[in-house]
């Protein structure tokens, strides 16, 4: 697949976190598993909006 972009394209950088980077302040995405109680169980927790504003992805988030 061939990906074009201009100068003003905005790259966003992943890097390992820990559970202590999770304040009640900041926006998350989880990636999981719902369970029988409502709750999920998180198989990947991305810090910050991972949404695209215009693009596709290949993963379905729980928010």
């Amino acid at each position: 697949m061939k990906v074009i972009f201009g100068n003003n394209v905005q790259v966003v950088k992943t890097i390992a976190g820990s559970t202590s980077d999770l304040k009640d302040t900041i926006t998350i995405t989880v990636i999981g598993t719902r369970q029988a109680d409502g709750s999920i169980k998180a198989a990947t927790i991305q810090i910050g909006s991972a949404a695209p504003s215009n693009g596709f992805s290949n993963q379905a988030t729980s928010q």
